[in-house]
Protein backbone atom coordinates (compact mmCIF):
# COMPACT_ATOMS: atom_id res chain seq x y z
CA UNK A 1 0.00 0.00 0.00
CA UNK A 2 1.72 3.34 -0.91
CA UNK A 3 1.84 6.07 1.56
CA UNK A 4 0.46 9.26 0.29
CA UNK A 5 0.04 12.18 2.22
CA UNK A 6 -3.83 13.98 1.85
CA UNK A 7 -3.02 16.31 -0.56
CA UNK A 8 -1.16 14.21 -2.90
CA UNK A 9 -3.89 11.86 -3.26
CA UNK A 10 -6.24 13.19 -5.85
CA UNK A 11 -3.14 13.05 -8.17
CA UNK A 12 -2.00 9.72 -6.94
CA UNK A 13 -5.86 8.52 -7.56
CA UNK A 14 -5.66 9.93 -11.44
CA UNK A 15 -2.02 8.41 -11.40
CA UNK A 16 -3.11 5.09 -10.34
CA UNK A 17 -6.58 4.59 -12.29
CA UNK A 18 -4.34 5.58 -15.53
CA UNK A 19 -2.31 2.15 -14.65
CA UNK A 20 -5.04 0.43 -14.32
CA UNK A 21 -6.07 1.48 -17.67
CA UNK A 22 -2.97 0.01 -18.89
CA UNK A 23 -2.80 -2.91 -17.15
CA UNK A 24 -6.67 -3.79 -18.67
CA UNK A 25 -5.01 -2.97 -22.48
CA UNK A 26 -2.02 -4.87 -21.61
CA UNK A 27 -4.18 -7.69 -20.55
CA UNK A 28 -2.92 -8.40 -17.29
CA UNK A 29 -5.86 -8.59 -14.99
CA UNK A 30 -4.43 -8.99 -11.83
CA UNK A 31 -2.29 -6.08 -12.36
CA UNK A 32 -5.23 -4.38 -12.83
CA UNK A 33 -6.58 -5.77 -10.25
CA UNK A 34 -3.81 -4.52 -7.61
CA UNK A 35 -3.90 -1.30 -9.25
CA UNK A 36 -7.83 -0.98 -8.56
CA UNK A 37 -7.64 -1.59 -4.72
CA UNK A 38 -5.42 1.06 -4.47
CA UNK A 39 -7.55 3.49 -5.88
CA UNK A 40 -10.22 2.17 -3.59
CA UNK A 41 -8.36 2.45 -0.37
CA UNK A 42 -7.47 6.13 -1.73
CA UNK A 43 -10.97 7.32 -1.96
CA UNK A 44 -12.56 9.94 0.04
CA UNK A 45 -16.29 10.06 1.03
CA UNK A 46 -18.21 10.96 -2.28
CA UNK A 47 -17.28 14.19 -3.43
CA UNK A 48 -15.97 15.56 -6.71
CA UNK A 49 -12.16 15.34 -6.63
CA UNK A 50 -10.32 18.54 -6.67
CA UNK A 51 -9.89 19.57 -10.49
CA UNK A 52 -13.23 18.04 -11.87
CA UNK A 53 -16.59 19.93 -11.20
CA UNK A 54 -18.63 18.19 -13.87
CA UNK A 55 -18.92 15.07 -15.82
CA UNK A 56 -18.12 14.27 -18.81
CA UNK A 57 -19.65 11.98 -21.78
CA UNK A 58 -18.97 11.98 -25.14
CA UNK A 59 -22.53 11.60 -27.56
CA UNK A 60 -23.39 7.94 -28.57
CA UNK A 61 -22.35 6.83 -31.52
CA UNK A 62 -22.45 3.25 -33.53
CA UNK A 63 -19.52 1.40 -32.99
CA UNK A 64 -17.71 -1.76 -32.88
CA UNK A 65 -14.50 -2.96 -31.29
CA UNK A 66 -13.16 -0.89 -28.35
CA UNK A 67 -15.03 1.90 -26.79
CA UNK A 68 -13.66 4.91 -25.12
CA UNK A 69 -15.19 5.34 -21.60
CA UNK A 70 -14.93 8.42 -19.76
CA UNK A 71 -15.28 8.46 -15.96
CA UNK A 72 -15.40 11.68 -13.88
CA UNK A 73 -12.72 11.89 -11.33
CA UNK A 74 -15.26 11.56 -8.62
CA UNK A 75 -15.73 8.24 -5.75
CA UNK A 76 -19.46 7.94 -6.97
CA UNK A 77 -18.22 7.35 -10.64
CA UNK A 78 -14.33 5.45 -9.75
CA UNK A 79 -15.29 2.40 -7.35
CA UNK A 80 -18.07 0.97 -9.53
CA UNK A 81 -15.29 0.68 -12.38
CA UNK A 82 -12.83 -0.21 -9.72
CA UNK A 83 -14.97 -2.59 -8.03
CA UNK A 84 -16.06 -4.15 -11.16
CA UNK A 85 -12.31 -5.24 -12.11
CA UNK A 86 -11.35 -6.40 -8.99
CA UNK A 87 -14.63 -8.66 -8.78
CA UNK A 88 -14.19 -9.85 -12.14
CA UNK A 89 -10.38 -10.95 -11.57
CA UNK A 90 -10.66 -11.68 -8.04
CA UNK A 91 -13.59 -14.33 -8.96
CA UNK A 92 -11.70 -16.10 -11.36
CA UNK A 93 -9.01 -16.98 -9.05
CA UNK A 94 -11.22 -17.70 -6.31
CA UNK A 95 -12.78 -19.82 -8.58
CA UNK A 96 -10.03 -21.60 -10.61
CA UNK A 97 -7.72 -22.21 -7.75
CA UNK A 98 -9.36 -25.02 -4.95
CA UNK A 99 -6.91 -24.39 -2.67
CA UNK A 100 -6.86 -20.17 -2.46
CA UNK A 101 -10.12 -20.36 0.24
CA UNK A 102 -8.67 -16.58 0.74
CA UNK A 103 -9.85 -15.37 -2.08
CA UNK A 104 -12.80 -16.88 -2.14
CA UNK A 105 -13.57 -15.32 1.25
CA UNK A 106 -12.57 -11.79 0.08
CA UNK A 107 -14.87 -12.08 -2.89
CA UNK A 108 -17.60 -12.60 -0.42
CA UNK A 109 -16.57 -9.53 0.81
CA UNK A 110 -16.82 -7.47 -2.23
CA UNK A 111 -20.11 -8.89 -3.52
CA UNK A 112 -21.82 -6.78 -0.56
CA UNK A 113 -21.38 -3.45 -2.78
CA UNK A 114 -24.30 -2.46 -4.50
CA UNK A 115 -26.56 -5.80 -3.74
CA UNK A 116 -27.80 -7.42 -5.17
CA UNK A 117 -25.63 -6.93 -8.40
CA UNK A 118 -23.64 -9.72 -8.66
CA UNK A 119 -26.32 -12.09 -6.64
CA UNK A 120 -25.35 -14.67 -9.86
CA UNK A 121 -21.87 -14.76 -8.58
CA UNK A 122 -22.99 -14.98 -5.30
CA UNK A 123 -24.82 -18.04 -5.81
CA UNK A 124 -21.73 -18.93 -7.43
CA UNK A 125 -19.94 -18.90 -4.50
CA UNK A 126 -22.00 -21.28 -2.88
CA UNK A 127 -21.80 -23.80 -4.84
CA UNK A 128 -18.15 -23.78 -4.98
CA UNK A 129 -17.83 -23.91 -1.45
CA UNK A 130 -20.38 -27.06 -1.18
CA UNK A 131 -18.42 -28.74 -4.22
CA UNK A 132 -15.37 -28.41 -2.14
CA UNK A 133 -16.62 -28.89 1.21
CA UNK A 134 -14.87 -26.51 2.97
CA UNK A 135 -14.77 -22.92 3.62
CA UNK A 136 -11.96 -20.93 6.15
CA UNK A 137 -12.24 -17.73 6.29
CA UNK A 138 -11.52 -16.16 9.59
CA UNK A 139 -11.64 -12.73 8.63
CA UNK A 140 -15.25 -13.06 8.05
CA UNK A 141 -17.00 -11.15 10.89
CA UNK A 142 -14.70 -8.05 10.23
CA UNK A 143 -16.21 -7.26 7.29
CA UNK A 144 -19.67 -9.22 5.97
CA UNK A 145 -22.36 -6.86 7.53
CA UNK A 146 -25.24 -8.10 4.33
CA UNK A 147 -27.96 -10.14 5.77
CA UNK A 148 -28.10 -12.05 3.10
CA UNK A 149 -24.73 -13.59 3.17
CA UNK A 150 -24.85 -14.01 6.54
CA UNK A 151 -27.92 -16.34 6.45
CA UNK A 152 -26.79 -18.50 3.72
CA UNK A 153 -23.24 -18.53 5.45
CA UNK A 154 -25.09 -19.58 8.83
CA UNK A 155 -27.04 -22.26 6.97
CA UNK A 156 -23.93 -23.79 5.23
CA UNK A 157 -21.88 -23.40 9.14
CA UNK A 158 -24.49 -26.19 10.16
CA UNK A 159 -24.75 -28.76 7.58
CA UNK A 160 -22.97 -31.52 8.87
CA UNK A 161 -21.04 -32.38 5.48
CA UNK A 162 -19.41 -29.19 5.14
CA UNK A 163 -16.09 -27.88 6.73
CA UNK A 164 -17.39 -24.05 7.36
CA UNK A 165 -14.71 -22.01 9.60
CA UNK A 166 -15.44 -18.50 10.00
CA UNK A 167 -14.21 -17.58 13.49
CA UNK A 168 -10.95 -16.19 14.33
CA UNK A 169 -8.63 -18.85 16.12
CA UNK A 170 -7.96 -17.82 19.43
CA UNK A 171 -6.37 -19.82 22.20
CA UNK A 172 -10.10 -20.26 23.89
CA UNK A 173 -11.68 -21.68 20.66
CA UNK A 174 -8.92 -23.01 19.06
CA UNK A 175 -9.66 -26.89 17.79
CA UNK A 176 -13.42 -25.86 17.80
CA UNK A 177 -14.35 -25.92 14.14
CA UNK A 178 -17.93 -26.31 13.51
CA UNK A 179 -17.68 -29.00 11.09
CA UNK A 180 -19.72 -32.29 10.95
CA UNK A 181 -21.64 -32.76 14.03
CA UNK A 182 -20.92 -31.56 16.52
CA UNK A 183 -19.01 -28.82 18.53
CA UNK A 184 -21.98 -27.26 20.86
CA UNK A 185 -19.91 -25.04 22.16
CA UNK A 186 -18.33 -23.98 18.19
CA UNK A 187 -21.90 -23.24 17.07
CA UNK A 188 -23.14 -21.23 20.42
CA UNK A 189 -20.05 -19.20 19.36
CA UNK A 190 -20.88 -18.77 16.11
CA UNK A 191 -24.64 -17.89 16.96
CA UNK A 192 -23.55 -15.31 19.07
CA UNK A 193 -21.33 -14.19 16.24
CA UNK A 194 -23.73 -14.08 14.45
CA UNK A 195 -26.42 -12.20 16.16
CA UNK A 196 -24.00 -9.11 17.05
CA UNK A 197 -23.52 -8.79 13.23
CA UNK A 198 -26.84 -8.41 12.43
CA UNK A 199 -27.09 -5.35 14.33
CA UNK A 200 -24.37 -4.69 11.99
CA UNK A 201 -26.54 -4.56 9.01
CA UNK A 202 -27.43 -0.74 8.76
CA UNK A 203 -24.27 0.42 8.37
CA UNK A 204 -23.34 1.37 5.05
CA UNK A 205 -20.79 -1.09 3.08
CA UNK A 206 -18.80 1.59 1.22
CA UNK A 207 -16.56 2.70 4.40
CA UNK A 208 -16.33 -0.77 4.79
CA UNK A 209 -14.75 -1.66 2.01
CA UNK A 210 -12.18 1.18 2.32
CA UNK A 211 -11.50 -0.29 5.32
CA UNK A 212 -10.94 -3.20 4.01
CA UNK A 213 -8.59 -2.54 0.68
CA UNK A 214 -6.37 -0.97 3.50
CA UNK A 215 -6.40 -3.50 5.69
CA UNK A 216 -5.99 -6.43 3.67
CA UNK A 217 -3.95 -8.25 0.87
CA UNK A 218 -5.98 -9.55 -1.93
CA UNK A 219 -5.14 -13.14 -2.24
CA UNK A 220 -3.99 -12.91 -6.69
CA UNK A 221 -1.60 -15.13 -6.44
CA UNK A 222 1.68 -14.74 -8.43
CA UNK A 223 3.40 -11.47 -8.42
CA UNK A 224 0.75 -8.82 -8.49
CA UNK A 225 -0.55 -8.98 -4.67
CA UNK A 226 -1.34 -5.81 -3.67
CA UNK A 227 1.00 -5.14 -1.05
Amino acid sequence: MYDICASLQPMATRIIMQMVNCAMVLGDSRGACSFASEVVSLLPSSQVLPGVTSPRTLPPQHTSGRQLRLLCCTPDEIMPFCMEVIIRTLKDVAFGDPKNERALGQLLVLLQYQWPKEEEIFASLITTIQKRRRFHFPEFFDYIILIDILEEMLYLANCDSLQITLLPQTDANKGRTVTRGVNRGAREELMLAMEQQIKRCEEPVEPLLRHFFKQEKLSLGGKHATT
